[in-house]
């Protein structure tokens, strides 16, 4: 009895947390559809009900990044990153400046913001990165559009998504293969530079599904 009260009172809770941070929303999202409205609710319920998420795995993303190009004095934006671990950790390599978005942006230095909808000009951003959140997307092209738009000619996204999963209304876009994910972002005059895809509970990667891992370089003007 006690722990459907429990539940019930969580249930409560989330409707509000939801209600409130939609109406916060509502100017910033890509489409106020009925469709849409609902995509972003549950969106939103996920990431609010998501237990604790360290993200320690991005350390690894963030890495080849820093080995290969550097991170040090540049601009970078943090896509879906939920918490401030992936932000602290671009700190910690000397990054200029980071700014950092999420549907649910609850932190100081988290912005509340789709990411269908980024509010920045063109070439904000040398580095764009974005670790399990393309997957969430309601129209993955657009995002992949959108990432491309705020990088810098010549700069750097780095993607992190999980593969051969069950889609789902949360855990929409099965991309499938590092084949499929870097045609989506040539379209967008980026070209992959570098990828790994890592088994389930690997030593890179502690997640019980298969993932890729991409770095795509947008065309220099």
């Amino acid at each position: 009895m006690i722990e459907k009260i429990y539940a019930l009172v969580r249930k409560i809770k989330t409707q509000f947390a939801v209600k409130k941070k939609m109406a916060q929303l509502q100017q910033s999202l890509s489409q106020s559809d009925e469709e849409y409205q609902a995509y972003v609710g549950k969106q939103l319920s996920r990431t609010i009900n998501k237990k604790v998420h360290r993200g320690t795995h991005t350390y690894f993303l963030i890495d080849e990044i820093n080995a290969k190009f550097g991170v040090s004095g540049k601009t970078v934006l943090c896509v879906g990153c939920r918490n401030l671990v992936e932000v602290e950790y671009f700190e910690s390599k000397s990054a200029s400046k980071i700014t950092a978005i999420d549907l649910n942006g609850d932190e100081i230095k988290i912005l509340s913001m789709d990411m269908h909808n980024l509010k920045f000009p063109d070439k904000s951003f040398d580095i764009v990165f974005s670790s399990h959140s393309l997957e969430h997307s309601f129209d993955p092209k657009k995002v992949i559009s959108e990432l491309s738009r705020v990088a810098i000619p010549g700069g750097i996204i780095a993607v992190e998504v999980p593969v051969g999963f069950v889609p789902s209304e949360v855990d929409r876009v099965d991309f499938g293969t590092i084949e499929r994910l870097s045609d989506e972002f040539s379209c967008n005059n980026c070209e992959l530079i570098w990828s790994e895809r890592q088994g389930k509970e690997s030593e890179r990667n502690p997640h019980r599904m298969e993932i890729i891992r991409c770095i795509f370089q947008k065309a220099a003007e």
